[in-house]
């Protein structure tokens, strides 16, 4: 059985009462420290946009129906599987998990925006942990301040 197959089914059977929100919180610090990496994306856009140099056409296929390397695959399956699990389930431990191992494989940094975002949504709305909710948005407002989901962010936070 392949490791896809096996997170596949370890999902299926995951226990999401006891999901725990500081395991979360944790997750997400340690997330911050690898965004410290001085290699790290942001960092070099930045250089980027200062050097002139023009961005290379790097993106991620969302669209379902099309194929994008195995990792982006992967990713936008992680994705989809949150959601089914949010909206088509109603199992936000479940949902939220996905979304974790979501931050955790995205290396290209284009859809953490969107993650964090509705991770900050389930928090907020479905846990009701405003403090950790505001917390996950303010990351999101921090790391991607000229993101559309920034400025939602902001007005969500209390």
């Amino acid at each position: 059985m392949s490791m896809l197959q096996q997170s596949y089914f370890d999902s299926l059977n995951a226990d999401s009462s006891r999901f725990n929100p500081d395991s979360l919180s944790a997750r997400l610090d340690s997330l911050d420290n690898r965004d410290q990496n001085p290699d790290d994306f942001r960092q070099a856009d930045q250089f980027t946009r200062n050097q002139n140099i023009p961005p290379q056409n790097q993106k991620i296929v969302l669209k379902t129906g099309e194929l994008g390397t195995p990792r982006e695959e992967l990713l936008k399956d992680k994705l989809l599987l949150g959601e089914i699990y949010l909206f088509e389930f109603n199992q936000p431990d479940s949902a939220l998990k996905e979304y974790v191992d979501v931050l955790e494989m995205d290396t290209s940094r284009a859809i953490i925006p969107k993650t964090l975002f509705t991770i900050g949504y389930i928090c907020e709305n479905i846990k009701k942990d405003t403090t950790l909710a505001d917390s996950v948005y303010q990351r999101l407002i921090n790391f991607y301040p000229d993101h559309p989901l920034a400025l939602q962010a902001k007005k969500k936070i209390r």
